[in-house]
């Protein structure tokens, strides 16, 4: 019997073989990977991944020049009910006019395109008027609507420009 208990003090003394040590070590590394990877897909989730650049250089909603001629004509119809001319009253309301104006059309979501917008009141007063914009201008994406209002007292013009941003 002291054989016997002897070999299995040895047994359990016994080294692993190089076999069995490799095993072991692959599947610590198994491990170990499997909760790399959990957590990196745990950080992937808590962090949005931000979108890429698109190579598509075409606009899925184009600037359209009768939609915001619409929204130009109503807006200032609107405003000029009743109003006579006066320098300060009329600066307000170009403000007011092109801010409402430009929100109006940032709303209808033309991709890819950068708004310019502007309102201008002129007093009629025996004298002339002359207003010159210049642009690098792509003739195949950018455009522009032009509303005009003309009163016995007063002229109004108002410009959107859509100028294509790729």
């Amino acid at each position: 019997m002291a054989t016997c208990s002897l070999v299995s003090v040895m047994e359990k003394r016994r080294k692993p073989s190089l076999t069995q040590a490799l095993a072991k070590q692959v599947l610590e590394q198994a491990h170990i990977l499997e909760q790399l990877a959990k957590k990196k897909k745990e950080a992937s989730e808590e962090i949005p991944i931000k979108k890429g650049y698109t190579f598509r250089l075409e606009s899925r909603n184009p600037f359209r020049t009768q939609t915001v001629y619409k929204i130009m004509e109503e807006i200032i119809l609107e405003g000029m009910d009743g109003f006579y001319y006066n320098p300060k009253e009329a600066a307000e309301l170009c403000k007011k006019f092109s801010s409402e104006i430009r929100t109006k059309v940032k709303a209808l979501n033309f991709e890819r395109y950068k708004l310019i917008c502007g309102v201008e009141i002129v007093q009629k007063n025996l004298q002339g008027i002359h207003s010159i914009c210049s642009f690098l201008w792509d003739p195949e994406r950018d455009n522009f609507s032009l509303y005009t209002f003309d009163k016995f007292d007063l002229f109004v013009a108002a410009y959107v420009f859509g100028v294509y941003h790729e």
